[in-house]
């Protein structure tokens, strides 16, 4: 493939039809759902961008436009798919309105930049980082209203709509601690040190406030004792956890953390959530069984791409704000009082024992 990858090539990768990345790339209609999250995340991890991009604002000059700027962890939110589902959802909301949206994948100081030239009715920031605070508030100053889904803090350049990581913390910790759990391992995604010592060492954010919210309301928690990454898939941390019985409950950071969590486990003999009390922030749409099987939180999509639409549609410009939308708690099905304390001490049977109970 050419350094800078055309229609043609991402076709190619994806197994798709060249019409078929044009629907994605131009938010038309026409393709299945699971195919247009296919397509866009492979144009998100390359950081692709339609170089068309000028000729297709003249031809909508005569609709509202919105910038959707999209960061290359838009997947690892509130459950890694979580914020591709909301960006879906926003997409088919501002199409019904007969506004155009422009996904942009990657580059987004560079697209800030550029939209107080375009002038679109709105930009939308998957994630905001600190540092696009300035680029925002030049942006608002120039009269373009901007406003942000799942943020690192909010900061008052715009308003700003993300889950609620802390309350699900809290809502797990109890669960734990009514069955007996106080020692409690988080199992987290990669891209960050296996063992942290300090938060800024765990690059998603909401993974730090997860880990954050834990080492505030669990004397027995700490970032280098209790946070176990899965090291980019070899996971050799975790397995080491488990069979030697290191914590009596786990919290996974999401759908695929948990899909591998539950794997490990069976090779240790080990039955979840049988034997092991798990919670995990997942979604509902995964095609995985592990949800069922085990207390987990799901983020409300479709509130936060409402929130983002009533923002962007609102007659005045909107104030700078936080809203913080719960998760939903969904139990798995076993009765949350049958979880019980993996006892101190046992011995866990070696990989090839009896495998977890199915669903």
């Amino acid at each position: 493939m050419s350094s800078k990858p055309t229609i043609r090539d991402i076709a190619a990768v994806c197994g798709v039809t060249i019409a078929t990345v044009s629907r994605v790339i131009n938010n038309k209609p026409g393709v299945r759902k699971e195919i247009r999250r296919h397509v866009q995340r492979y144009i998100e991890q390359i950081g692709w961008n339609c170089s068309s991009l000028k000729t297709r604002l003249l031809k909508a000059s005569s609709a509202k436009t919105v910038f959707i700027l999209c960061g290359l962890n838009i997947l690892n939110g509130g459950g890694r798919y979580s914020m591709g589902e909301t960006l879906q959802l926003l997409i088919d909301r501002l199409e019904g309105e007969g506004i155009l949206p422009f996904v942009v994948f990657g580059r987004t100081l560079q697209m800030l930049e550029e939209c107080r030239r375009l002038k679109p009715h709105a930009v939308i920031l998957f994630t905001k980082n600190p540092w696009m605070e300035d680029p925002v508030r030049r942006l608002v100053k120039a009269g373009v209203r901007v406003c942000a889904a799942y943020g690192n803090e909010f900061a008052g350049s715009c308003p700003q709509v993300r889950s609620g990581h802390e309350a699900a913390v809290r809502k797990a910790l109890r669960d734990f601690h009514a069955a007996g759990c106080r020692n409690i391992g988080l199992f987290a995604g990669n891209g960050m040190f296996s063992r942290p010592e300090k938060p800024e060492e765990i690059i998603q954010y909401w993974v730090r406030n997860i880990a954050l919210e834990l080492e505030k309301h669990s004397p027995e928690f700490s970032l280098r004792g209790n946070v176990v990454s899965d090291e980019f898939g070899t996971v050799n941390d975790l397995r080491k956890a488990l069979r030697n019985n290191e914590f009596d409950a786990w919290l996974c950071c999401e759908h695929s953390m948990l899909q591998r969590f539950c794997e490990e486990a069976e090779k240790a003999g080990i039955r979840i959530p049988e034997d092991l009390p798990v919670t995990a922030f997942c979604s509902e749409e995964n095609g995985f069984d592990a949800p069922l099987k085990v207390n987990h939180f799901v983020s409300q999509t479709g509130l936060i791409a409402e929130q983002l639409f009533r923002w962007i549609m609102a007659e005045s410009f909107p104030d700078p704000e936080e809203i913080v939308v719960p998760y939903l708690y969904q139990k798995g099905n076993k009765p949350a009082d049958s979880m019980k304390r993996f006892p101190k001490g046992r011995q866990i049977p070696s990989a090839g024992g009896r495998k977890a109970k199915k669903a």
